[in-house]
């Protein structure tokens, strides 16, 4: 049977007698120290750029060709204990970039499984949404694909609410709910509508 080596201190797993040859073919670390040991950021860099593909060269985007968010976002298991984060979020820590819990990383380039940190930048949620909305890629309004309204229907609805409609009537009519059409006639929803 193949010695089994730890993965922190890089020393063989002795087997003791209170581990059966299955408990020790499972084991990864000798000990609880070594398992929740930070992983030396040497290890941790070549086994996330392993998963790169950087073949377009340095000023395109690097995809990630591991596993991925549903949104097309990459993600790794990062750190111990262990924690899932976006992989652009790990490309630019590894990096050596500082980033604050309470901040976003941002792509310029607008795709999701590209974690090259020259694409990448710091910012808010406000930043972030900002920088999505100059580009034109927001889902507000009409884009959004599970809108049940129109431009001219959020118009139409002020119309009746303005002319004493009932806003039950004017939900009915259109097939949204009563809250909603309270929302439009206050302005709180589609808002860019005049």
């Amino acid at each position: 049977m193949n010695q089994k080596i730890c993965e922190t201190c890089l020393v063989p797993i002795v087997k003791t007698h209170r581990r059966s040859r299955s408990e020790l073919a499972a084991m990864r670390f000798c000990s609880n120290r070594c398992r929740y040991a930070p992983e030396p950021l040497e290890r941790a860099a070549e086994r996330f750029w392993r998963k790169v593909d950087k073949s377009a060269g340095p000023d395109s985007c690097w995809i990630w060709t591991a596993c991925r968010h549903r949104y097309g976002y990459g993600k790794v298991s990062h750190g111990r204990p262990v924690r899932k984060l976006p992989a652009h979020r790990v490309a630019l820590m590894l990096s050596g970039v500082q980033i604050p819990d309470d901040m976003f990383v941002c792509h310029r380039c607008d795709n999701p499984p590209c974690v090259n940190p020259a694409h990448l930048f710091i910012g808010t949620n406000a930043d972030n949404m900002a920088d999505m909305k100059s580009k034109g890629r927001s889902m507000a309004g009409e884009r959004h694909p599970l809108s049940k309204l129109t431009t001219d229907n959020v118009i139409r609805i002020r119309q009746l609410a303005s002319e004493g409609v009932a806003q039950s009537s004017i939900a009915s009519a259109f097939g949204v709910s009563r809250s909603t059409v309270y929302l439009l006639v206050k302005r709180e929803r589609w808002v860019s509508v005049v």
